[in-house]
């Protein structure tokens, strides 16, 4: 055997040694990002395992304002930070079914936001462990608590609603019925008024609505103008403070 043919040999040894490496190299690497990948998808699918939530009394404020509870049914809670995450959406059918996004809002500015206005734990206003604050940035929503979410949307009327959907950080959905049996909420009546429109939002006539007044009223009061959208409360005399009424529309 040559010296040429030895140099030869040498060289294409060399040059699959390289290969060799290089392939090695390569596939350590796209393991290494598969790992990754894999290691992250799987971290998602546990913080997703771990989130739940459920929507409920969905009920509209005026023409344009809409409100609903929403509880944190899963094992994780939620830091402050995480709260602008979740996404608000509105089904809405006016002829054709359209779904819509809310964003969010908390200073409560625009033409349509979302935004937390009160926290409940175990039907009492306010949460001990972690107080969320989230105009102060503070707090988590932790499982069991209740954030009532304070929607406003100026394009679309609020009896077109069908449905309202919220989706968390990482991914879990839920959506609750806007038309469901039973709707109820609180109405006033300011002073020297003698009348106030309700927005019941059920999409059919009311069979039943009853009223309980939240302080004492000297004047007689009755429902009038029922319709698949509002109600009016009316009363007989105006009185010189504001009248409040709990009131349940079946």
């Amino acid at each position: 055997m040559g010296q040429s043919t030895i140099v030869a040999a040498a060289f294409s040894a060399m040059i699959i040694l390289v290969g060799v490496i290089a392939i090695v190299s390569t596939s350590i690497s796209s393991i290494e990002k598969i790992s990754g990948a894999l290691e992250q998808q799987m971290g998602l699918s546990v913080d997703k395992f771990y989130e739940e939530c459920s929507i409920d009394s969905v009920i509209a404020a005026n023409s344009t304002n809409f409100r609903f509870n929403v509880t944190n049914t899963g094992q994780t809670s939620i830091v402050v930070s995480e709260i602008d995450k979740i996404d608000v959406f509105v089904t809405i059918n006016s002829g054709r079914e359209i779904v819509k996004h809310i964003g969010f809002n908390q200073s409560g500015t625009g033409s349509e936001y979302w935004r937390v206005s009160r926290v409940f734990f175990k039907n009492a206003l306010g949460d001990k462990v972690n107080p969320l604050d989230v105009d102060a940035l503070v707090g988590s929503w932790d499982p069991l608590e209740v954030l009532e979410i304070d929607c406003r949307i100026t394009t679309t009327p609020i009896n077109s609603i069908d449905y309202v959907s919220v989706v968390m950080p990482n991914g879990f959905k839920t959506s609750g019925n806007s038309a469901s049996a039973a709707k109820m909420g609180v109405a006033t009546i300011t002073g020297g008024d003698t009348s106030v429109t309700v927005y019941h939002i059920m999409g059919a006539l009311p069979r039943n609505i009853q009223l309980t007044p939240m302080n004492q009223t000297l004047s007689q009061y009755w429902v009038s103008d029922v319709n698949q959208i509002t109600f009016t409360i009316k009363i007989a005399q105006p009185q010189t403070g504001t009248l409040g009424f709990y009131w349940v529309a079946h």
